[in-house]
């Protein structure tokens, strides 16, 4: 049975740091038929081929799997979190916000995302992230 974080980390690690999202995906979770993906590309289809494999030959349904949702539904979440708080007035509502659009598009990869967000030349901690207030 593969280790599903292991597949998420690399997935991320694959897209972070290589093809920045050149790749179209659309919200079943294909790829566009038209784009010609890099190396990184073709080994994010496959890591999320193995992912739905996965949640396909699982007996019981595992915490993980039922968390996952698809593309398409992160970003309807994301786009409700902007049109329901995104004109609230105050730049500390406004991080709030850009936090919880963050963490509804990245899932379970939140932290792996901040963290290389915040490291850079000084190390670590090079960069900050502010989660803001809720409004």
């Amino acid at each position: 049975m593969p280790d599903v974080q292991k597949i998420k980390a690399e997935l991320f690690d694959l897209w972070y740091h290589n093809c920045n999202g050149r790749l179209t995906i659309h919200p079943n979770g294909e790829p566009d038929p038209g784009d010609r993906p890099c190396t990184a590309c073709s080994r994010i289809m496959e890591l999320q081929s193995q992912l739905r494999e996965e949640d396909a030959t699982s007996a019981a349904p595992s915490k993980d799997s039922a968390n996952r949702s698809t593309p398409g539904t992160r970003i309807e979440k994301a786009l409700d979190i902007i049109g329901s708080y995104g004109s609230i007035d105050g730049d500390h509502h406004k991080a709030w916000v850009l936090d919880q659009v963050l963490r509804s598009l990245t899932g379970d990869v939140y932290d792996l995302w901040l963290e290389r967000f915040c490291r850079g030349e000084d190390g670590p901690d090079t960069y900050e992230w502010d989660t803001g207030v809720a409004p």
